[in-house]
């Protein structure tokens, strides 16, 4: 007997977030592929199909996760080093959501992003994996409500940025992008 697999309304909600009808169902000419991680209840993450960048995406600030985040994290890093997880979601043609990125970063990147509940408020992070690991977060809104957030947090950035004696510190945002 064979496991029917169930829709996953939580992943489907965050590939139309992120790539809307640039999905396709399997893998042809040019499209990018990403591994999607299983969990108990549905996807747990969208990983890019490079084993390193993968590998830096579940890696990265491991010290702000509990110890068992930690270890279920590192499990699934050895198993994606040793392509036990293969890509199952792919985005045709040049990802354009990961060409918009390159283009404000002026480099090669790969996204990966936890799958989460969508809720009114809620904006999908994607890590931004370059050649040394993770170098950026990116917020994407999908919504008017999510946008005016994003808009209003990127401004928040930037006035930290510009007090130079603050003893607040964030990142220093990179740009405020459009996308589809």
């Amino acid at each position: 007997m064979t496991r029917e697999r169930r829709p996953d309304p939580d992943l489907a909600w965050l590939v139309d977030v992120l790539w809307s009808d640039a999905v396709v169902g399997r893998a042809t000419p040019g499209a990018t592929g990403y591994v999607v991680v299983p969990g108990a209840h549905g996807a747990r993450a969208i990983l890019p199909a490079d084993r390193a960048a993968a590998r830096a995406a579940l890696l990265a600030a491991g010290g702000t996760r509990s110890r068992a985040a930690q270890r279920g994290r590192a499990v699934v890093a050895q198993a994606t080093r040793t392509g036990l997880l293969r890509p199952r979601l792919f985005v045709r043609g040049n990802d354009p959501l990961r060409a918009t990125i390159e283009t404000a970063l002026g480099e090669c990147v790969h996204l990966a992003c936890a799958v989460r509940a969508p809720a009114p408020f809620r904006k999908p992070v994607v890590q931004v994996v370059g050649a040394g690991g993770v170098i950026a977060y990116a917020k994407v809104a999908w919504n008017a409500v999510t946008a005016a957030n994003v808009a209003a947090e990127h401004r928040a950035l930037l006035g930290l940025a510009g007090v130079a004696a603050s003893a607040l510190a964030g990142p220093e945002p990179i740009a405020l992008l459009e996308h589809h």
